[in-house]
């Protein structure tokens, strides 16, 4: 029986570019022949990977396969797997796409602006001295609902502790005290 002739590693297919969900199982698999039989290795973005953590590698009939664990956006990038022996090294690559699959919220004022459905403004006066004026906006945009709601009341001012009557001297100083309420808050003023 004469020796296998010893062949340059090929891969009789390359990798093919994969788009993967987050959180997901992203697996790469190619087809490396050669004798000897070749030594394979993994990098992503130019480093080298290994065994363990969130990377599997393993060879199986023939076939040598990448299995990316608990897929996060940060693993997107170029993949090589080269497969070399005495008789030389080949390699081929694959970009893997991970796209983020968790639903954001991000609204910006401009899509506020130019989404805006609804609007309400009512105005209520309680009393003659009182006035209660508030707003609401809703928007909706892609089963997102968003209400803002600002409130504004007036209240004229009132004592709710009168100054008292005093007696003194000619001369003498005096204090007197007292609380008001009010909205916006008054702000006292004293003659001259």
């Amino acid at each position: 029986m004469s020796p296998t002739p010893d062949r340059k590693p090929s891969f009789p297919s390359g990798l093919i570019d994969t788009t993967a969900a987050s959180d997901s199982i992203v697996k790469l698999s190619v087809k490396a022949t050669g004798e000897p039989k070749p030594a394979i290795s993994w990098m992503k973005d130019g480093k080298v990977l290994s065994q363990g953590g969130k990377y599997e590698i393993f060879e199986d009939h023939g076939s040598a396969h990448l299995e990316i664990y608990e897929s996060e956006v940060s693993d997107s990038g170029t993949y090589k797997c080269t497969a070399s022996n005495s008789t030389g090294t080949v390699s081929t690559t694959c970009s893997v796409t991970v796209r983020d699959t968790r639903a954001k919220a991000e609204i910006s004022e401009e899509v506020l602006k130019r989404e805006l459905i609804h609007e309400e403004i009512s105005s209520t006066v309680r009393e003659s001295s009182q006035i209660s004026v508030s707003e609401v906006q809703s928007v909706r945009r892609t089963g997102l609902d968003i209400t803002e709601v600002s409130a504004f009341g007036s209240e004229a001012p009132a004592f709710l502790l009168q100054p008292r009557s005093q007696n003194v001297n000619e001369g003498q100083s005096v204090r007197f005290t007292c609380e008001i309420a009010g909205e916006p808050s008054p702000e006292p003023v004293s003659p001259g």
